[in-house]
């Protein structure tokens, strides 16, 4: 018999990562009820909400599962550790051997057990039915619309199995047609069903695919399929390039006539036909083309990289470097980053510095200063522009900044002596300058202190004592002040407990 522990503590760790094992050791109080599993073990975790955890051995390594939103994006999460580290914690005890059993079952008692348990269990009894009709693909269609027309909680997992249903009949032309039907009934599913997880969108890529696979493996009407993935392109991302195949030279001809008929049209429409027209002209292999539709479709810092691209790929590096140099004056300054390394990759380093530079000079912001720096660090010129940006800067908070930045504490002191700053930096001014100006910081710390207090909460006055800590560097009467403060606020009894944890008595 095998045992039921089939990972260690060290798995645990290295799937979850020392954050999350960390949360998740705080959680292993709130694991109820651990339920073996044919091939793990269940569990429910009751934090801020109740999570549903599975740990599976899939053959020999941990693989786990949760409802919560972290695990949603494929992570091994706290919840997932604390269930684990549940299951460690209790001695290890055999597992039963469910196959042997079941294969020295006779068969009448093997279908009661099933019957029964199906009678319980939705999702079995669904696999069961589905298996019932078997190759019969014109009774099978008609179960698969009465399930699929059916927006239940479980409809990703519905959907899942009707896709193993298809994959398990296999290579029939007649599935092609059934898998296409299905993609639509997932499609309309996708505008009603809540999918906060993309569980449902999964399955809709998933049967994508597999009709891709079958148009290209039963060749079908190349007319029909073209009108057919023009409708789904109103809903359904997809790459056209996986229905080459399957469309030929005909199809790929009638699709084109068609998005060439609607792009006419106008209106909302041609946005998502810029999809299918990049997909076109990457099937035909002609740059140019790409280029128009690229552009055509540019929304973002990321379209015009895009354009950029299109452009060198078709040989036409001048317009690249020009498309590329337009979106600077189009996008955010956190947005021009693709825009720089496409110019550095492409030989215009100068010519990228040059455009960071002229935003700095229209806008004086602190993002456009630091990408700029940023950039003529990277190129070993910062030292030639060093002082001019810097000249940029408004006096105040952003150039007092500037200077911490560059360690010219002396400048930086006498900028905030002419223009001030704000409190975030003025701190980190005060810290650079406690031991060369100790009996000025006392006062900015002190009036920090008093205005963090002011503001209450437990969390401000944990940084109302991480102040003091600060101050008592500087300050000669330190606990001279620390008496008045605590007399002065002494009906703030959370403030005088932070204080004494802190030992400032």
């Amino acid at each position: 018999m095998g045992r039921v522990t089939w990972f260690s503590d060290k798995d645990l760790r290295e799937l979850a990562g020392s954050a999350s094992y960390s949360r998740g050791a705080g959680y292993v109080h709130a694991v109820e009820g651990v339920d073996p599993l044919v091939d793990g073990v269940k569990a429910v975790v009751q934090g801020t909400d109740r999570y549903t955890v599975w740990l599976k051995d899939v053959r020999g390594e941990l693989v786990g599962e949760c409802t919560c939103p972290h695990a949603a994006r494929g992570l091994f999460c706290k919840h997932c550790v604390a269930v684990g580290l549940a299951v460690l914690r209790k001695p290890p005890r055999p597992k039963p051997d469910l196959r042997g059993y079941l294969e020295r079952l006779e068969k009448t008692r093997l279908v009661e057990l099933l019957l029964t348990q199906a009678g319980e269990d939705e999702a079995l009894f669904r696999r069961l039915a589905l298996g019932v009709v078997g190759r019969d693909v014109e009774a099978m269609g008609g179960q698969i619309e009465d399930l699929l027309s059916s927006y239940t909680d479980d409809y990703a997992r519905k959907a899942s199995d009707v896709l193993d249903a298809l994959e398990e009949i296999g290579d029939d032309e007649r599935v092609a047609l059934v898998a296409r039907r299905v993609v639509d009934l997932l499609a309309e599913a996708s505008e009603v069903v809540e999918d906060p997880y993309g569980l449902v969108d999964e399955q809709i890529q998933r049967a994508v695919g597999l009709c891709a696979e079958l148009c290209a493996a039963h060749p079908v009407d190349a007319e029909e399929l073209a009108g057919w993935l023009l409708r789904l392109d109103l809903v359904v991302d997809f790459n056209l390039l996986d229905f080459a195949e399957g469309l030929g030279d005909a199809g790929v001809a009638e699709l084109r006539r068609l998005v060439e008929e609607e792009w006419r049209g106008g209106g909302e429409r041609q946005r998502r036909l810029l999809q299918l027209r990049e997909g076109l002209a990457m099937l035909a292999n002609d740059d140019d083309e790409l280029v128009d539709a690229v552009r055509d479709g540019v929304d973002g810092p990321q379209d015009y990289v895009r354009v950029a691209r299109a452009l060198r790929s078709a040989g036409r590096d001048a317009e690249a470097v020009e498309w590329a140099s337009k979106g600077f004056s189009q996008v955010a300054a956190y947005q021009r980053q693709e825009l720089v390394r496409f110019l550095v990759e492409a030989g215009e380093a100068d010519r990228a510095l040059e455009l960071q530079r002229r935003e700095l000079e229209r806008q004086s912001w602190w993002e456009n200063y630091v990408a700029f720096k940023d950039l003529a660090g990277r190129l070993g010129r910062w030292g030639d522009h060093r002082q001019w940006a810097l000249g940029r800067l408004p006096g105040g908070d952003l150039l007092v900044r500037a200077l911490l930045d560059e360690n010219e504490h002396e400048r930086a002191w006498a900028a905030f002596g002419e223009f001030g700053c704000e409190e975030t930096t003025l701190l980190l001014l005060a810290d650079v300058q406690v031991v060369t100006r100790p009996a000025e910081v006392v006062p900015i710390y002190r009036a920090l202190v008093e205005d963090t207090i002011g503001r209450g909460g437990w969390d401000k006055y944990k940084a109302v004592v991480g102040l003091l800590v600060k101050l008592r560097r500087a300050d000669p009467d330190f606990d001279g002040y620390v008496a008045k403060l605590r007399l002065r606020h002494k009906r703030k009894s959370s403030l005088l407990r932070a204080l004494d944890k802190a030992k400032m008595r």
